[in-house]
């Protein structure tokens, strides 16, 4: 079993330890990581009137996207990872708080509750070392992004806890990342497949 210091997983200030079985493949990583942070965890029925009120004045799907991302922006409170355990996106929404990694959960959640095809992404920020993918290891991921495919186009939200500015859309520079899917069994090229607006509809 390894331990990771200051987050889930990655570098941060926290001194709490998390506990992460060491997994001998990407697949791995992704359901242990997945699992971890809860991502495949729905909004609960409860939250559907917040919802609407969300996404009340938007009248497509590219306003609702945007109506999500300003919401976790200006309606909820950002800080470092507290708890070694990890909130459900639910108990995030309803606190209206949590870390860069419960934030994209809840992001996640709220995209695929209104119809979005979303998913998390685990990256790095400073330099992603080659080595690595022949050898992999949940300890390398320091930084988490959220995509979503919009009109046949992949679009990226940067979770940035640390400016306290919520959720970026941007084009990243991180060129590998795994994306915690079912399924997926390898690191994706993502730095240039990105989009970084989302265009609103005709």
């Amino acid at each position: 079993t390894d331990y990771y210091e200051g987050g889930i997983p990655g570098a941060g200030s926290r001194k709490d330890k998390i506990q992460i079985t060491n997994a001998q493949s990407w697949s791995q990583i992704n359901a242990e990581l997945r699992a971890l942070l809860l991502l495949d965890q729905p909004l609960s029925d409860s939250s559907e009137e917040l919802m609407s009120q969300i996404t009340r004045r938007s009248d497509d799907q590219v306003a609702k996207i945007k109506s999500c991302i300003a919401f976790l922006r200006e309606e909820m409170v950002w800080y470092d990872l507290k708890s070694p355990i990890p909130f459900s996106p639910q108990e995030t929404l309803n606190k209206r708080a949590g870390s860069q990694f419960e934030m994209a959960a809840l992001l996640n959640a709220m995209l695929k509750s209104i119809g979005s095809e979303a998913w998390c992404t685990m990256v790095r920020k400073e330099g992603f070392p080659r080595d690595a993918i022949s050898f992999p290891s949940a300890r390398v991921f320091d930084h988490i992004i959220v995509e979503f495919h919009l009109q046949d186009k992949t679009y990226q939200v940067d979770m940035d806890e640390k400016g306290r500015k919520g959720p970026q859309l941007h084009h990243p520079s991180y060129w590998k990342g795994l994306r915690m899917r079912p399924g997926e069994d390898g690191l994706s090229d993502i730095s240039r497949k990105g989009k970084s607006e989302v265009q609103d509809s005709d």
